[in-house]
């Protein structure tokens, strides 16, 4: 059950309302596959990014999806951003643009991802 009051949004081209809330939306979902991104990646913060109000879907999907891929490019290495989505070992893969620094590597290997680029 969502909490506080529903708030709807009318849908013209069918004629039918909609939730707005978040929460009753995703939970009619069940993803395989989830792909991320992120603005800072760090071997001892994790994944971080700068929006705050990214996380409720991000960590929504961390806790629902199957199998989890991290999106980022090279400049996101080494970085530490003001909104943690989680520990690196939550992804399954990282994919990046080019192979990140040995201590990723290492990680990434001790952990089990994958790291593709």
């Amino acid at each position: 059950m969502p909490r506080g009051p529903v708030r709807w949004e009318f849908h013209a081209s069918n004629a039918i309302f909609m939730p707005l809330s978040l929460e009753d939306t995703l939970s009619h979902l069940s993803p395989d596959i989830a792909f991320y991104s992120a603005a800072g990646i760090d071997c001892e913060q994790g994944a971080t990014c700068y929006n705050l109000e990214e996380l409720p879907v991000k960590h929504w999907a961390m806790r629902h999806a199957r199998y989890h891929v991290l999106v980022v490019d090279h400049s996101k290495f080494g970085k530490v951003r003001p909104a943690r989505m989680g520990a690196l070992a939550k992804f399954d893969v990282i994919a990046s643009d080019i192979c990140p620094d040995d201590e990723l590597v290492a990680l990434a290997k001790a952990q089990q991802i994958s790291l593709l680029y």
